[in-house]
């Protein structure tokens, strides 16, 4: 019986187009304490951007159109070899909605940067508190005292999404603790918004629950289990 080869998907060139879209050597601007994570600027000049573009769109998506010449912040797992996350146009696309239409009570599983939390605490006035689930402590520890978060409207939690024991209703549940997208996430996701169902405020008409890229996830997830593989 032939096995089924998995063909390349626009989503598995993120990790690639990260790589790619940046200047070598990098530069690090900060190693955790135990070596595994790193706070590096990088730097994408305009041939950069255009070739990233243009690989982009023969990928078959628009997420880097905006993307531009500049120096970005990437967080990085050195242990795994990923991108945790990135201030690039892409990381904020795929996140604006979320943060657009956040508000009320808002639980956040997934710290990274703290790029959607500080954009909720300066630009979204809807939110009345926000409480972060993180899983690495040495996240935590490191990269929140970096930051000027408001102690009165965000709580950051250390523990695992999947066991966090949730506290009353939320108006706003985002799970974003994936660093690339996969039909491999799909089972987690699933998983986690079955759990959280019925702490979303359904007496709140603006209350949703969503994770990251989960359109997309869920799409390539059917593709695969329908045809073996996805686009």
């Amino acid at each position: 019986m032939e096995t089924t080869v998995r063909p390349p998907s626009p989503y598995d060139l993120e990790g690639k187009m990260h790589k790619f879209y940046f200047n070598d050597p990098d530069t690090t601007v900060l190693t955790s304490p135990s070596g595994r994570y790193q706070i590096i600027k990088k730097v994408a000049t305009k041939e950069d951007v255009r070739h990233v573009r243009m690989r982009s769109l023969m990928a078959g998506n628009t997420e880097y159109a905006g993307f531009k010449a500049g120096t970005y912040t990437v967080l990085k797992d050195t242990q795994r070899g990923d991108i945790v996350m990135s201030d690039t146009n892409m990381e904020i696309s795929t996140n604006s909605q979320f943060m657009r239409n956040a508000n009320g009570r808002v639980l956040i599983g997934g710290f990274g940067l703290g790029v959607t939390l500080m954009y909720l605490q300066e630009h979204n006035t809807k939110v009345e508190e926000i409480i972060v689930v993180e899983k690495s402590k040495e996240i935590i520890d490191w990269v929140v005292p970096m930051l000027p978060i408001d102690k009165d409207l965000v709580r950051v939690i250390h523990g695992d999404i999947f066991e966090y024991v949730p506290e009353g209703k939320y108006d706003t549940i985002w799970f974003d603790i994936w660093n690339a997208t996969s039909p491999d996430n799909h089972p987690e996701m699933k998983k986690l918004h079955r759990k959280f169902a019925r702490r979303l405020n359904r007496d709140n008409p603006n209350a949703f629950m969503t994770s990251w890229r989960k359109e997309e996830v869920y799409k390539m997830a059917a593709a695969e289990r329908n045809y073996g593989y996805y686009y």
